[in-house]
């Protein structure tokens, strides 16, 4: 039997693990069909109160995997904790249920993963694909980091593709942003017309499917001799 390409996702501020699997429907399975992928789905370490647009339609119990501010201020030392609490945690995930090739992230979900990646970057944890071979994020919602003498300098070096929507007023340029923060040649940028959500259109679907096509295509070609 041909071996899967296992994928740890992980969700939004105030949602869940139930939820994302939700948001990807559209995705989960041409993805586990014609590419072979096989999704992996863990909560954040947190509960909190369910993201706003959630309220009086879902019942269950939401997550997210740190607090920062709301303001895009700077962070308080008691945000720092959290993020580095966070990144741990998912350290702890890699080693409990992985190894995993990829991760795909949603709006926070996917901040983590760049925070993670650029923190382990910077104390030198290993290599980058010693986590992950590829990295799939959607409405990036900025990272999670404070002022570093290395912040030009410090990039994401694992393939990536970028999903975010130009309607989205909040984090639409941060989300563009970190395609900047990624090694030259390694990051595509998909842009659709929606908010800050996973686009569920099928034209939309459609690219970032052939997208992640790509995607593998470019990992293979690094990562394999």
């Amino acid at each position: 039997m041909e071996k899967k390409t296992r994928v740890l996702c992980l969700h939004g501020q105030g949602t869940s693990s139930e939820i994302l699997r939700i948001q990807l429907a559209p995705y989960l399975f041409r993805l586990q069909r014609e590419l072979g992928l096989e999704f992996h789905f863990t909560n954040g370490r947190l509960r909190c109160d369910p993201h706003p647009s959630l309220v009086g339609i879902y019942n269950g119990e939401t997550y997210q995997n740190y607090s920062w501010n709301d303001d895009h201020g700077l962070p308080t030392e008691e945000n720092k904790v959290a993020v580095k609490e966070a990144f741990s945690e998912l350290g702890k995930v890699l080693e409990r249920d992985g190894p995993f090739d990829g991760v795909l992230g949603f709006s926070q979900g996917a901040s983590c993963t760049c925070g993670f990646l650029l923190n382990n970057e910077r104390i030198k944890a290993g290599t980058q694909t010693d986590f992950f071979r590829f990295v799939i994020l959607f409405s990036t919602s900025g990272i999670p980091e404070w002022e570093t003498e290395d912040q030009e300098t410090c990039k994401i070096q694992v393939p990536s593709l970028h999903v975010c929507g130009e309607a989205d007023t909040e984090w639409f340029q941060d989300s563009k942003a970190v395609v900047d923060r990624c090694e030259d040649g390694s990051a595509e940028l998909i842009v659709h017309r929606g908010d800050h959500s996973i686009p569920r259109d099928r034209p939309t679907v459609d690219k970032v499917v052939e997208g992640i096509r790509r995607l593998l295509e470019r990992s293979r070609e690094v990562n394999e001799p």
